[in-house]
């Protein structure tokens, strides 16, 4: 409208300024003809309308030339003489005083126009942002897997479960930082190991190195109908894999969707990887639908920084100083910064990994009977219930877990018996025995 009004305005003057000039050519020459606006549309860019004034080519006073013959000797003569200012001449004045309040008064509106109409443009397109951005907030959706607000089309995709070790010689790992949900639990010899999974939402170029497969693991995978991603495994993890019925992805038999980095200074079998385009292509050949289907946690904004305590430190010590893991609250970012062996728990590219929410369920273990291969394996009772602990916004809630079967999902429930709620983001299951300390501080 602004732009509008200016540019009708302009009309009005540039009319008002041809009538004048035009009443003014009998009385003088014709006036020049770039006395107008430069460019028609000089304002809708921002730009000031350029008026040149007229000018009388000599300058407004014209030189008169008179003939006068002389009687006495039939001579003649020509003189020239300066006429004074006439009626015409004072018409030109006014009408040339008329013409520079006319430019003065054109350039004034197409400068208020361009303020107006930059003003409008400007609150158009700051209101077109700030709906954009409203849309696409209002787009958004939580994930099924962690509860972080994403796409539609990251709603709900199929899980995939990784197993990746832990060993000394395997640190540090790739792609743990980007998981939805980790699991940590005691393979053999006092070492740990994580399931990792994955519903990649975004890139995820190296996952790894990836290990072998354990029974209790494919209880957890199965509780999320997850592809079960590994290398080899334990007797009885093939047989629990048989008899769960558990999406088996294992790299004796699979191995283009695997490679071996062998940059790495370490022996072989801690230098196999995978990636999310990888993990992709897998579940597309398999023919595995990209939905997924399975219970998932309840989950929460955060707490108001207001309301977060200034420290709080847990403590999980799993076997020897080299798995004892550390976790530091950050308040600012409302996250459990992760050490390892009283060192940062860094990735291959430097990112520390920490997570929104620590949980430590307490789950019976004990030596594999019949044993199957005498390596000290281990069992654990993950069907059932049992006490935990859950870390979040600075603060712990005690309450348990539950687990029907092999394929139910695993529950994390308050103290009265109802779905806990945990933040939105990343979460990490610590897996202890009865006897093993928590420590917080």
């Amino acid at each position: 409208m602004a732009k509008k009004q200016a540019s009708d305005d302009k009309d009005e003057l540039v009319k008002a300024l041809k009538d004048v000039t035009e009443s003014d050519q009998d009385a003088e020459e014709p006036v020049n003809e770039e006395a107008q606006t430069e460019n028609a549309d000089a304002d809708d860019r921002g730009e000031e309308a350029a008026v040149v004034k007229p000018k009388s080519k000599n300058g407004g006073a014209r030189a008169v030339k008179s003939g006068k013959k002389t009687a006495a000797n039939g001579s003649s003569s020509m003189s020239t003489i300066e006429k004074p200012a006439d009626d015409g001449s004072k018409k030109r004045k006014r009408n040339a005083l008329i013409i520079a309040g006319v430019g003065v008064a054109l350039i004034a509106i197409a400068a208020v126009g361009y303020v107006m109409v930059g003003r409008s443009t400007n609150d158009s397109e700051n209101s077109a942002v700030a709906d954009t951005n409203t849309e696409a907030t209002s787009q958004l959706v939580p994930r099924r897997i962690d509860g972080v607000l994403d796409k539609p089309a990251n709603q709900n995709k199929y899980p995939v479960a990784i197993m990746v070790e832990n060993l000394v010689a395997s640190r540090p790992q790739s792609g743990l930082d980007k998981a939805n949900i980790v699991y940590e639990a005691l393979a053999e010899g006092g070492i740990t190991r994580f399931m990792a999974l994955y519903t990649f939402a975004g890139s995820v170029k190296e996952i790894g190195p990836v290990r072998s497969a354990r029974p209790y693991y494919v209880d957890w995978a199965r509780g999320y109908s997850a592809m079960y991603v590994h290398i080899g495994g334990s007797p009885k993890a093939y047989a629990r894999i048989a008899s769960a019925g558990v999406l088996d992805f294992d790299q004796f038999r699979n191995s283009q969707y695997f490679w071996r980095d062998k940059t790495r200074d370490v022996a072989s079998e801690h230098t196999l990887y995978t990636s999310d385009y990888l993990m992709t292509l897998a579940l597309l050949d398999k023919k595995v639908s990209l939905t997924g289907d399975y219970t998932s946690w309840k989950f929460k904004d955060d707490a108001l920084s207001a309301d977060r305590p200034s420290s709080q430190h847990v403590t999980v010590n799993f076997s020897s100083f080299s798995y004892k893991v550390d976790y530091e609250y950050d308040p600012v970012n409302n996250v459990y910064v992760r050490s390892v062996a009283e060192k940062p728990h860094v990735m291959r590219d430097g990112t520390q990994l920490q997570p929104k929410n620590v949980v430590v369920l307490t789950v019976n273990r004990r030596l594999e009977t019949p044993t199957t291969d005498n390596k000290g394996r281990l069992e654990m009772d993950t069907i059932g219930q049992g006490a935990a602990q859950f870390f979040l916004d600075g603060t712990v809630v005690k309450g348990t877990w539950k687990k029907d079967s092999s394929e139910a999902p695993l529950q994390l429930l308050a103290e009265d018996g109802t779905q806990l709620a945990l933040n939105a983001g990343q979460t990490w299951v610590e897996i202890v025995p009865p006897d093993q300390a928590v420590t917080v501080k």
